[in-house]
């Protein structure tokens, strides 16, 4: 039996894993078959209960949340401040689990930016507002990305994308010469992203870091894994610096 966590396993399908967690999994058989099943169970859970319900329903429970919180604090005595159990949902992260019977559980996991590892965010554009693109998905040319960014406990990142002609695109800073510097909490690069008629996919980078980090590095290390294994590879950086990265296919019109 795998001695591999699911919880690596799923931080390496996120692409959140270290490169030391991702070459554990693709060296354990098991574990590397885990990995191998994700797509299809998100894309079953996905199919199940869409972006247009699910989204509504997480709102109506931040809505909730904020209701008990303002509630709560007009029973405290004044100098005091309670933190409501439910405020947890505001300050938390957005997590979807299945139950053993495919319902789905929105929870809201409470944390904190202290040790919340850094994530990329990619959105498409809705008629109520961004939706969170899902690992794996299947876009196509001229189709309109948003990309962001949580930093976590980072400070520095550097967020590149390759496609699979193996060219390389610098998301952020919006020039080589920019401050790497992330302003905390959910953000997003000041434009989106249109996808060209680039062949196959668009793999997007988050380098992070917590010190200024060398754009051109991190630029010249895509244009390198452009030309091997852009699709799978990790960017060949100094190990000291935490990278993750999302996969969107591009499929045929």
């Amino acid at each position: 039996m795998s001695r591999i966590s699911q919880k690596i396993i799923e931080r390496v399908h996120l692409g959140e894993a270290t490169p030391a967690e991702r070459a554990r999994v693709l060296a354990d058989p098991e574990a590397r078959a885990k990995l191998e099943a994700l797509p299809a169970q998100d894309r079953a859970f996905f199919a199940a209960w869409p972006a247009d319900v699910m989204v509504p329903a997480i709102e109506r429970k931040l809505r909730v949340a904020r209701a008990g919180e303002a509630q709560a604090r007009s029973r405290v005595p004044s100098g005091l401040w309670i933190l409501p159990p439910v405020l947890a949902a505001i300050l938390g992260v957005l997590l979807v689990a299945t139950q053993p019977d495919g319902a789905p559980d929105t929870l809201l996991e409470e944390t904190t930016a202290k040790g919340l590892a850094p994530s990329l965010k990619l959105y498409l554009p809705g008629e109520d507002g961004p939706l969170p693109l899902m690992p794996d998905a299947t876009l196509h040319a001229g189709d309109v990305i948003q990309i962001g960014w949580q930093a976590g406990d980072a400070t520095h990142g550097v967020i590149v994308s390759i496609d699979g002609g193996g060219s390389v695109t610098l998301h952020f800073p919006e020039a080589a010469g920019g401050s790497t510097l992330l302003p905390t909490g959910e953000q997003h690069t000041p434009h989106a992203f249109r996808l060209d008629d680039a062949p196959a996919y668009e793999r997007f980078f988050l380098v992070t870091a917590n010190e200024a980090i060398d754009t051109a590095a991190v630029v010249a290390a895509a244009e390198t894994l452009a030309h091997t294994d852009a699709r799978t590879g990790d960017l060949p950086i100094d190990p000291k610096l935490r990278q993750s990265s999302q996969l969107v296919h591009k499929g045929t019109p």
